[in-house]
């Protein structure tokens, strides 16, 4: 029994030992450069601890067997790694590069998406980018994609940015929508959305917008046809966003469920994809007496309460454009 009790002390003894010797050897090698040259890793969603270790020893930071798993517990790093893209910097540490794994990706490209382009020319700029991979697949009803910057995702898929797109475009309709003013004459988000487009169509800049929605507001009010150029263009092009000439007497003529000069209300989609600061522009439209407005040659447009002087801007539009 003696015996018994001796052997497993020293198996004790020769564990702590060990253990002891094994937390000194970590404990030197948790502060030592574990690589010489910067490395870029993609960590995927889902990939397990050790994974992550294994993939770190492939791309050649020196990691002994198991040591990534061990000093993620004394680091208490374990649980806390983010997928993504991650730099590493040369002349790092272990400890530094599990520091950095648990901060989220530090590698980002950016990819804006201009305000008031389609969905196919949406498509068009995604399947353009050298950057990005994967196909764009189907794509969501016309203005269901936010313009904006975006961060590429790190698997660079195409469809997981539209996906993103498309949600960042629903949250911002219902909140536009949610906020709208009462007697805003409008049947839905969708409507909203149309709305919308037309006006970024019609005026870029956003300290107008909501003046030129509130005589869009108006105009159906009082029943009036919305008489937009921009409806007009959208049919001709099917779906694009520049016709290349002028709109002629007979693009006006002819009707099409897009024509705003032969057909009353809204047209049945959006005609683009417009910002942010549009649906609010809607939403939230600006109080005028105003039926018409024309360019001013300048960017922005003159407005007017009556026919007979929304025809004087509009010969004063023509003069200045003369004199140019």
């Amino acid at each position: 029994m003696r015996t018994i009790l001796t052997i497993i002390a020293s198996l004790f003894t020769l564990l702590v030992v060990g253990a002891l010797g094994l937390y000194l050897l970590l404990d030197q090698r948790v502060d030592g450069i574990a690589q010489m040259e910067p490395v870029t890793i993609e960590i995927k969603k889902g990939t397990a601890e050790r994974e992550i270790g294994r993939l770190l020893t492939r791309t050649g930071i020196d990691f002994l067997p198991f040591e990534f798993e061990v000093l993620s517990m004394l680091l208490s790093t374990n649980g806390r790694y983010k997928s993504g893209e991650f730099k590493i910097p040369a002349n790092s540490t272990r400890r530094e590069i599990l520091t950095l794994l648990t901060r989220g990706s530090n590698v980002r490209e950016w990819i804006t998406i201009p305000e008031c382009i389609t969905n196919i020319e949406v498509a068009e700029m995604l399947s353009a980018d050298s950057r990005l991979k994967g196909e764009v697949g189907k794509l969501p009803p016309e203005g269901m994609l936010s313009p904006n910057t975006y961060d590429i995702p790190a698997s660079r898929d195409r469809r997981e940015l539209i996906n993103r797109l498309h949600d960042k475009r629903a949250q911002e309709l219902s909140v536009a929508w949610n906020q709208r003013k009462p007697d805003l004459p409008l049947a839905s988000e969708v409507e909203l959305l149309i709305l919308a487009s037309i006006v970024e169509k019609e005026s870029g800049r956003a300290t107008e917008q909501a003046k030129v929605a509130g005589v869009f507001v108006n105009r159906i009010k009082k029943n009036m046809k919305l008489q937009s150029d921009p409806t007009i263009i959208y049919h001709l092009t099917e779906g694009r966003s520049k016709l290349g000439r002028e709109i002629l007497r007979r693009d006006l003529e002819r009707d099409n469920p897009y024509n705003t000069y032969t057909r009353l209300g809204l047209t049945p989609t959006p005609l683009c994809n417009p910002g942010q600061a549009a649906l609010s522009a809607v939403s939230q439209y600006q109080e005028t007496e105003a039926l018409y407005f024309v360019a001013d040659g300048e960017g922005g447009h003159w407005f007017a309460d009556s026919l007979r002087e929304h025809n004087e801007n509009v010969r004063r539009y023509r003069n200045k454009m003369r004199g140019r």
